[in-house]
């Protein structure tokens, strides 16, 4: 057993291992930037998919919005990025009468109705050809004033070639 190994040897072994560290550190560095260079362009990819198919939804959108809401209320739609920016956490961002309506808790319930409805039919009728949708009880929180909105843009669905199951409750209704 050797207590006093040589230190020359020792230190040679050590900037060995030292050298061979930074080597791999750079090789993963090098690996790693590829990859997120990667990952820039497919998400540039992805952007521009959806600008390029989001004017079409948005229009969509806007018209059957404004067929539930009325013409009164100011209903807004837009992507949370653009070109300088990377995407938010949010995937759409809807505005409801000048104020960003990010949290479901910022509608009141016949809003989150109409706007859910909205997204819905709109993604019915740009993605797909003569689609078909199931809706139960929307009349069970809507007053009368509401209910008409709401048949108009039901019809206005159907008569764009779509088929629609509606349930409603057993009274008085215009749906």
């Amino acid at each position: 057993i050797r207590l006093n190994p040589d230190k020359s040897s020792s230190v040679d072994s050590d900037n060995r291992r030292l050298e061979k560290a930074r080597s791999e550190r750079d090789q993963a560095l090098a690996i790693y930037n590829n990859a997120k260079r990667e990952e820039d362009k497919m998400r540039q990819v992805i952007e521009n998919s959806f600008l390029d198919n989001f004017s079409t939804f948005k229009y969509t959108f806007l018209n059957y919005a404004n067929s539930f809401f009325g013409e009164t209320h100011e209903v807004g739609l837009s992507l949370p990025f653009n070109e300088e920016s990377a995407i938010d956490t949010l995937m759409i961002k809807f505005r409801l009468d000048g104020k960003d309506r990010d949290d479901s808790y910022m509608l009141s319930e016949s809003q989150r109705i109409f706007t859910d409805l909205a997204f819905r039919f709109s993604v019915l009728t740009t993605f797909h050809d003569r689609s078909f949708f199931i809706c139960e009880t929307p009349d069970s929180t809507l007053d009368m004033f509401h209910e008409e909105k709401a048949v108009k843009t039901f019809e206005t669905y159907i008569n764009k070639g779509n088929s629609l199951i509606l349930t409603a409750n057993a009274r008085k209704s215009s749906l």
